[in-house]
């Protein structure tokens, strides 16, 4: 049995588990302040932080997307500007959590051609963080079926994946909210047909 505790109503938030045990969890704070927020969960206390950590620099935001690439570093991309839908991101974010749990975010080359909210990101092990669908106010009906592609050692946007006309690959249609576990799968079968070639050519 779990013990229930009380905690505030969260809605479009990411949870980084960190070396120390605790839970992070970020954007789901209030927006009064009218920056990116995070507060702290404890199991071990089973208690919330009392206190709501900042970000300054970084603007609140909803519909971001993010995958952790460590025990103790995550990226996060895009989103949606809290106070005015019609403003979406193209920003990306490295954040460390350092001393006393206070984490610090370091701006990262942006991806000025395809701002989004609502899309799916997830890391593939090794150096790439792959982003896939989503919502931009420049595409046909906003929703996206573009898959970006993300350096992080070079700090590049390497290419924009779309579907191919031979149907070689089985693409899925453009969404909002994709789940990133589709996405590590899709990602993982594209690695093993990599491995495939190279071991039969």
């Amino acid at each position: 049995k779990v013990e229930r505790i009380k905690a505030k109503s969260m809605i479009y938030h990411f949870s980084h588990l960190a070396k120390d045990g605790r839970v992070y969890i970020l954007g789901a704070s209030p927006r009064s302040n009218g920056l990116l927020s995070y507060t702290i969960y404890d199991p071990k206390s089973n208690e919330f932080s009392k206190k709501t950590y900042s970000l300054p620099g970084i603007s609140h935001r909803v519909g971001f997307c993010a995958a952790s690439i460590s025990e103790n570093a995550f990226l996060i991309f895009g989103g949606e500007d809290s106070k005015n839908n019609k403003v979406l991101y193209d920003e990306i974010y490295r954040m460390e959590i350092g001393t006393q749990g206070r984490i610090t975010a370091t701006p990262l080359r942006r991806n000025d051609k395809c701002s989004r909210a609502y899309a799916a990101a997830a890391f593939d092990g090794s150096n790439r963080l792959w982003i896939f669908g989503g919502y931009n106010n420049n595409t046909n009906k906003g929703y996206c079926d573009e898959m970006l592609v993300y350096n992080i050692s070079r700090n590049v946007w390497e290419q924009m994946l779309t579907p191919n006309d031979d149907k070689t690959v089985i693409w899925p249609s453009a969404r909002v909210g994709p789940t990133y576990v589709f996405l590590f799968l899709l990602i993982r079968q594209n690695s093993l047909k990599k491995k495939k070639k190279r071991h039969t050519g």
